[in-house]
């Protein structure tokens, strides 16, 4: 949400968490069976997908936004995602708003088929 992750490949290597593969592929499956994620195949790469936020996921971006800046508060070491949380905070619910309207603009607008949850084109 925060740092424009939307592939396999870039979140296992950019994971601030350091997860395995398994677990991150999980994770992941879990998210688009809930339905805060969209799966689609990625028409330059045949074993890529790219994942997008779900109205659902994007609906909860102010939330995330206090409690992650809340975490950054009370932590001593602050990550690039909790610097951004904490100046999202900081400049208030407009700022947070067109936050959220950016995520809708980037992950809503989708033309790739999307994929079921157990991997196969819907």
């Amino acid at each position: 949400m925060f740092c424009d992750r939307r592939t396999f490949r870039v979140l296992l290597h950019n994971s601030d968490e350091g997860i395995s593969s398994s677990i991150l592929a999980a994770r992941l499956k879990v998210l688009v069976t809930a339905g805060m994620l969209t799966a689609a195949e990625d028409p330059s790469h045949q074993q890529r997908v790219t994942y997008s936020l779900t109205e659902e996921a994007i609906d909860l971006t102010e939330t995330i936004v206090h409690l992650g800046a809340w975490g950054a508060r009370h932590f001593e070491e602050v990550n690039e995602i909790g610097g951004k949380l904490l100046d999202l905070e900081r400049r208030g619910p407009e700022a947070i708003r067109k936050f959220a309207d950016r995520l809708r603009s980037a992950h809503l607008a989708t033309t790739s088929l999307p994929r079921t949850s157990s991997g196969g084109s819907a």
